[in-house]
């Protein structure tokens, strides 16, 4: 059965190199893993256990996220707007906001606006790329 956007998924958290695996390659929503990343530069048992424990609070901020997006239309969400109107610790949002990127939920506009610190940010809106790739 095929994982849905907001459902918690059967498949088992990211083995050794699946991040690399992933930056090779364009996942599809069928081969987004939608668990939790951990980092394995990170002291052993830490990051892996972290990602664990938020595994519950996952589908919930992707859903929270895309529905803010989806509700900004074509005005659109940078991720530092995003977070401060849900609410969401800014790691959690960008790895929420990168799964919904990988299953072609949302695109980058290629507008920038200033973060409250000054910086260039990229603006989220729902839809694929042009030329319907995500």
């Amino acid at each position: 059965m095929e994982p849905t956007l907001f459902d918690q998924s059967s498949t088992p958290l990211a083995g050794k190199g699946n991040a690399k695996n992933l930056n090779q390659q364009h996942p599809t929503r069928s081969s987004t893993n939608m668990h939790p990343p951990f980092h394995h530069n990170a002291p052993k048992g830490t990051s892996e256990v972290a990602a664990k424990m938020i595994a519950a609070r996952t589908p919930n901020q992707r859903e929270r996220i895309y529905r803010a997006i989806l509700a900004s239309g074509a005005h659109g969400l940078t991720d530092d707007e995003g977070e401060t109107q849900l609410g969401i610790f800014a790691p959690s949002y960008s790895a929420r906001r990168c799964e919904l990127l990988n299953m072609g939920l949302i695109r980058d506009t290629e507008n920038r606006r200033l973060t409250q610190r000054g910086c260039p940010a990229a603006v989220w809106v729902v839809g694929q790329r042009v030329g319907g790739e995500a």
